[in-house]
């Protein structure tokens, strides 16, 4: 019992010793520590005991105070105060790796405002790691991957393997679809959309995949008729009447959507309607 008394007295004084000079003065970080040498998350969950919960939310929200602080005192935060909020960051996943706040908010944070997509996309990685049932950390991954990194393919990757997961958004499934299409992935999307018709019970989601994969197989048809017309006539076809008036095609497919279909330069079919619902 005096062993463990005198253990705790040990480790209570280096804990608060750690926690301030990792979180309290940043000054004093900024000139002793770089980011790989500032005081480890795996440290301070060694000395926090039982407490690893509470550390960690006290990591994250230190880092989200900070932020607003410093865009309330200046309007501009530097490239170090965000080297300081990935390390604050770094450590409350460390001490609670199941801490979905940490992934969640911080990723955003370093997205949307510090303007770092990459570690974003390495903090939701581990995220998705350690939460694999979180369809949200996978559908932020996604569209990181979108809105940022200009990347079809990968976010239809993540945002397909996020509509899968229970409990996902139904309009997972079609976003996913429409950047598999946009990524120049037609085919997969189709595919993608017949798996998750073979998987849905719910009529009116059936319903609205089933509208989805109409419009991406009748583009995919014009696509392969744009392909026959260049092998014959060694260009692309002005447009889908084009088509038809050469006899590759003999009904002009019709948009589930309401829009019209269309042929970019690359040979590419598209739709007006974006393949989309019409807004009210």
């Amino acid at each position: 019992m005096r062993i463990s008394l005198g253990l705790l007295c040990l480790l209570i004084p280096l804990h608060i010793w750690l926690s301030g000079a990792f979180i309290t003065n940043k000054a004093d970080f900024d000139s002793k520590f770089e980011r790989d040498i500032a005081v480890s998350g795996r440290l301070l969950r060694f000395t926090s005991l039982e407490f690893k919960g509470l550390a960690a939310d006290s990591r994250l929200l230190s880092a989200i105070f900070y932020v607003g602080k410093m865009l309330q005192d200046r309007g501009i935060i530097k490239g170090q105060d965000w080297d300081w909020f990935e390390a604050n960051v770094k450590a409350s996943s460390e001490l609670d790796p199941y801490f979905y706040d940490t992934y969640y908010f911080a990723s955003l944070t370093l997205a949307w405002s510090a303007n770092r997509p990459e570690a974003a996309v390495k903090i939701l990685e581990k995220g998705i790691e350690k939460r694999p049932e979180s369809h949200r950390l996978l559908f932020n991954l996604g569209f990181i991957y979108y809105y940022f990194l200009k990347d079809s393919a990968k976010a239809s990757e993540y945002i397909g393997q996020a509509a899968k997961i229970k409990g996902a958004p139904p309009f997972y499934a079609n976003l996913a679809a429409r950047l598999a299409y946009d990524s120049g992935r037609h085919e997969t999307a189709a595919a993608f959309l017949l798996d998750m018709l073979n998987h849905t019970g719910n009529e009116n989601v059936r319903a609205m995949y089933e509208k989805r994969l109409i419009a991406l197989q009748r583009a995919i048809e014009l696509e392969k008729a744009v392909r026959i017309y260049k092998e014959k006539y060694f260009t692309v076809p002005s447009g889908v009447d084009e088509l038809k008036a050469k006899g590759v095609i003999t009904v002009v497919p019709v948009d589930p959507y309401g829009g019209e279909y269309f042929i970019n330069e690359k040979g590419r079919v598209y739709s007006t309607s974006g393949f989309a619902e019409k807004k009210q």
